[in-house]
C-alpha cells in the first residue's frame, strides 16, 4: 500500500500556558488517558500534536488543551472507528453522536467524559478517494489512502456537547457508496456564466412566483461561480427600520447559482422532509444554522445542468414558492 504520509512519526507541542486559576495542567491530564495508547488493528501512528491550554490575549483567543493523533489506515477504517469507540467506552467515555457523509466520504464519532476533567474525544476517518478542498469538482485532488484522526480536547469553557440534530448519522453510510450511482456523478460540461444563469429564469417569469422581484443581476467574477441575484428595486423598508431607511434602497429575494461542479449526493444528504420535493427539485437545508433554523434552499436539475436556488436570511419564500421557482428553472429552454 502506498503510504498516505510522507513525514516520519513526529510529536509536536504547541503553546506554553496552563490554567492560572486552578493551577491545573489540562494537557498532562489528557496525556494520561488510556485511549491515547490504544492502536486499532490496521492503523499506524504518523504524528502527534499536543497543545497546552492558552487563556487568551488581545491578539489571540482562548484555546483549550488538546492532543491530536494522525494515523494511516491499512485495514477497514470503519472497523478501526468501532474499535476506538469500544476502547473509549471501556476507559469511561460516553458516546454522544456520530456523523457520516457519503458526499465527503468521512465519518466521525464524538464522546465525552467528565472526570478527571471535562473533555471531548473525537475520532474520525476519511476514505481513499475523498475530495480535498471542499468539494469533488472535476479534476479535484482526492485523498490517496484512508486516514484516521483522534482528537482529545479539554472541554473547559466550551459548553456542553449534545446530540447532533442532523440528517448525517450512522457511520455505516460509508459502506453503501456505489461509484456508479448517478447521484455521485458530476454532470459533464463547462460551467455557465452569470449571464447564462440569469437567462434560465427571466424576471417576468420569476415575478409569476415572487411579484416584488424587479431586477435579475448577474454576479461578478469575485463570487467564484456563475450566479444571478433577484432583487426588488426600489424598496422601502418597514417603518421599524426607519433609522437605516436612508441606506436601503433594494431588497434581495433569492439567488440562482451554478451547481454543475457538485454531485446530487451533496444535496441529498441535507434533504428536507418536504412533500413538495419533485423529480426536478430537491429541497435541502443550509449547512449553517443561524439561530432560527437552517435556511431552506433548493437543488434544481435544469436542461443545461444543476443549479442551487438560495434564499439565505430572507423571510417570505415558503416551500411552495421554492418548488414553483425550481420548476420554472427546470422547464427553461437551453
Amino acid at each position: 500500500m502506498t503510504a498516505a504520509w510522507a513525514a516520519p512519526l513526529a510529536v509536536r507541542r504547541i503553546g506554553d500556558r496552563f490554567d492560572r486559576v486552578t493551577g491545573r495542567d489540562d494537557l498532562k491530564v489528557l496525556e494520561r488517558d488510556g485511549v491515547l495508547a490504544f492502536r486499532a488493528p490496521g492503523t499506524t501512528l504518523r504524528q502527534t500534536v499536543k497543545q497546552r491550554r492558552y487563556a487568551g490575549s488581545p491578539g489571540r483567543q482562548y484555546e483549550p488543551a488538546a492532543v491530536k493523533q494522525d494515523f494511516e489506515v491499512e485495514g477497514d477504517p470503519l472497523a478501526a472507528l468501532e474499535a476506538y469507540r469500544e476502547r473509549a467506552e471501556a476507559e469511561g467515555w460516553r458516546f454522544v453522536r456520530s456523523q457520516c457523509s457519503r458526499y465527503r466520504r468521512d465519518a466521525t464519532l464524538s464522546l465525552t467524559k467528565s472526570t478527571p476533567i471535562p473533555a471531548v474525544l473525537t475520532v474520525g476517518t476519511v476514505l481513499a478517494g475523498a475530495p480535498t478542498g471542499g468539494g469533488p469538482a472535476p479534476g479535484a485532488a482526492t485523498t490517496p489512502a484512508p486516514v484516521l484522526t483522534l482528537t482529545l480536547t479539554a472541554q473547559d469553557g466550551l459548553g456542553e456537547l449534545g446530540p447532533l440534530e442532523s440528517p448525517l448519522g450512522d457511520i455505516g453510510c460509508l459502506r453503501s457508496i456505489d461509484p456508479e450511482d448517478p447521484a455521485f456523478k458530476v454532470r459533464p460540461g463547462p460551467a455557465r456564466t452569470s449571464t447564462e444563469i440569469c437567462a434560465l429564469l427571466p424576471v417576468d417569469r420569476a415575478r409569476q412566483i415572487v411579484p416584488d422581484v424587479t431586477v435579475a443581476k448577474p454576479r461578478g467574477p469575485e463570487f467564484g461561480r456563475g450566479g444571478c441575484d433577484y432583487e426588488q428595486h426600489p424598496y422601502t423598508p418597514p417603518s421599524t427600520w426607519l433609522p437605516v431607511q436612508a441606506r436601503i434602497d433594494s431588497r434581495w429575494w433569492f439567488s440562482v447559482v451554478e451547481a454543475g461542479g457538485y454531485p446530487r449526493i451533496k444535496y441529498e444528504e441535507r434533504k428536507h422532509p418536504s412533500a413538495a420535493t419533485t423529480a426536478n427539485v430537491l429541497l435541502f437545508t443550509d449547512e449553517v444554522d443561524r439561530g432560527a433554523g437552517p435556511p431552506l434552499n433548493a437543488w434544481v436539475d435544469t436542461p443545461t445542468g444543476p443549479v442551487e436556488l438560495s434564499t439565505g436570511f430572507v423571510d417570505g419564500l415558503d416551500e411552495r414558492q421554492l418548488v414553483a421557482l425550481g420548476e420554472l428553472l427546470a422547464s427553461s429552454r437551453p
